[in-house]
């Protein structure tokens, strides 16, 4: 049984991770974020995430292989994501890159403020609709 550090840990790591296929898949419709699992990729192998693009044909295709620590940094993934993009501007374009990892850290920045947003509504809403005269949240407690 995990501590209860761990269980968060793993929690905000799963909660950011699918943010971040999320992102992926909003930015390109054809292109989505992948677990591989122990069995498929070997032991020795150090990229659990792959970025695949799905093919009109029907087919698959890796883009990009990343790492444990590349997938805790999701602006970092994102930077990289779209200065591999050539299809929306020339290789080597050294202020379109800096653009792009401004752009990252933008969209991600703007899903996290979403998401935190939507979490708050969803407690005030649940206050409001309370038929109790008191609410009692994380320890604190609110006369409605």
């Amino acid at each position: 049984m995990t501590d209860d550090l761990t269980q968060k840990l793993l929690a905000k790591s799963y909660k950011d991770t699918s943010r971040l296929a999320e992102i992926v898949r909003d930015y390109n419709s054809t292109l989505e974020l992948r677990w591989i699992p122990d069995a498929v990729r070997g032991t020795e192998d150090v990229f659990p995430y792959c970025i695949v693009q799905n093919l009109p044909n029907g087919g698959e295709q890796a883009v990009m292989y990343l790492t444990e620590t590349e997938v805790a940094n999701p602006p970092g993934v994102l930077a990289r994501l779209f200065n591999s993009d050539h299809s929306k501007h020339p290789s080597g374009a050294v202020l379109r890159r800096i653009e792009n990892s401004e752009r990252a850290k933008a969209i991600w920045e703007a899903a996290q403020a979403a998401e935190k947003q939507e979490e708050a509504l969803d407690f005030w809403r649940s206050v409001w609709n309370s038929p109790k005269h008191t609410y009692r949240h994380n320890g604190v407690k609110m006369d409605v």
